[in-house]
């Protein structure tokens, strides 16, 4: 038995727990990306799609919540304003717009400093979690439409 018969047989356990793993760790800080397991579990077709999408976006948001808890490990008031554009960035998409900015959590690079700085400001972690948890699910629905037909 090679790798490729571990990701193929139905509902294998190695799989699913790679997406997990994958998809909590491209979640973090780390340049990972979760789409391409993902896509290719579903194009295998060895897996219901619903629990795919379950297991992704599961994973997905745990990562944005490691997020949010390391910002809340930064001091609450910090002196010096960020020198970084996407910091600026994120910084005023949060003050802007609050919790629906973390609709956008799931996009490469600004996704994690916006969970970052959501968790630095202190924001409501049931709010917070519940925003991102749903960017997160949308994004891998929209990834998944294609499968149902």
């Amino acid at each position: 038995m090679d790798i490729i018969d571990l990701f193929t047989q139905p509902l294998s356990p190695i799989a699913w727990l790679a997406l997990f793993i994958n998809s909590f760790l491209s979640a973090t800080i780390l340049p990972l990306s979760s789409e391409v397991l993902y896509l290719t579990l579903l194009h295998i077709g060895n897996y219901p799609v619903w629990f795919l999408w379950l297991i992704a976006t599961i994973g997905n948001s745990l990562g944005g919540i490691t997020n949010l808890i390391i910002g809340r490990l930064f001091p609450e008031k910090i002196t010096s304003q960020p020198k970084t554009k996407m910091l600026i960035i994120a910084t005023k998409w949060i003050k802007c717009y609050g919790y629906y900015s973390l609709l956008l959590s799931w996009v490469p690079l600004i996704g994690d400093v916006l969970c970052i700085i959501a968790g630095w400001q202190r924001l409501n972690l049931k709010k917070c979690v519940f925003y991102l948890t749903l960017g997160k699910a949308t994004r891998y629905l929209v990834l998944s439409l294609p499968f149902y037909f």
